[in-house]
């Protein structure tokens, strides 16, 4: 069973459970060996003649750890987003004071229309998602979200409308989808999300932090596997030589 949001006609978010192969707490423990000993790191393996810009850095891809390979072969067994996923990309979070900041994926290497889908482990954070506007990023009213909900919208607008334009809710410049993803769940990106809305993990306050510290609750840490499925000629256009798999330091 999976929840569906609709953030415009043509942008949509899905949300659901993986399966326990991938979330399993071996499984886990397996992936934070694979940690770069510097800290704010991501690796990225699948493709290894394409680089890719991730938070302003560019990555070139590598031969899929076996420990990557099952996440791959889940994705593509899931013939609703097109099961060509040939990408990984993983970022370690090791407590909440690791973030991502606002942006958007760049998908012109990408499949027209594919999705990306990403799998959330260890501790719950929030995915903030807010409208992109054109020359920049669109500002939005801080609020704090809505509890028992597995969908918390903040929604800062008098507007009521639910679809794309003509003074949407969705793409009000105030409006902002507060979204909170914890161990196992599974968040697809498609439609135009990626050029009409930004995204992002905000750090937990600092007062949360140094309280779960003191608690003994531990420093919250968390994984992130991202996949994508590039496109077969995006390699060609590179025209890279095979590289090692690189490190670049990722936003926060």
């Amino acid at each position: 069973m999976s929840d569906h949001l609709q953030l415009s006609d043509r942008s949509w978010v899905d949300l659901f459970k993986a399966p326990e192969h991938l979330t399993a707490p071996a499984v886990v423990e397996r992936l934070w060996r694979l940690c770069p000993p510097e800290r704010g790191r991501i690796r990225r393996s699948g493709i290894t003649l394409c680089s890719y810009t991730f938070s302003g850095h560019t990555l070139v891809g590598g031969p899929v750890p076996p420990e990557l390979q099952p996440f791959l072969d889940w994705a593509n067994s899931l013939p609703q987003y097109g099961g060509r996923f040939n990408e990984v990309l993983v970022n370690w979070y090791q407590d909440g004071r690791d973030w991502i900041g606002t942006h958007s994926d760049s998908i012109a290497q990408l499949l027209p229309d594919s999705p990306i889908l990403s799998l959330s482990l260890g501790d719950t954070r929030t995915f903030r998602i807010c409208p992109a506007r054109r020359g920049g990023l669109a500002p939005h009213t801080p609020a704090a979200a809505a509890k028992g909900s597995r969908l918390p919208a903040v929604d800062n607008s008098s507007s009521s409308s639910g679809g794309a334009g003509g003074g949407s809710l969705k793409t009000s410049p105030d409006w902002r989808q507060d979204i909170e993803l914890p161990h196992g769940t599974v968040l697809v990106m498609g439609g135009a999300m990626q050029t009409e809305f930004t995204h992002e993990v905000p750090q937990l306050p600092p007062s949360v932090v140094r309280q779960r510290l003191a608690s003994g609750e531990g420093p919250g840490r968390r994984i992130n596997v991202t996949l994508r499925q590039f496109a077969p000629e995006a390699a060609a256009r590179e025209g890279a030589p095979p590289a090692k798999r690189q490190r670049a330091a990722a936003a926060g």
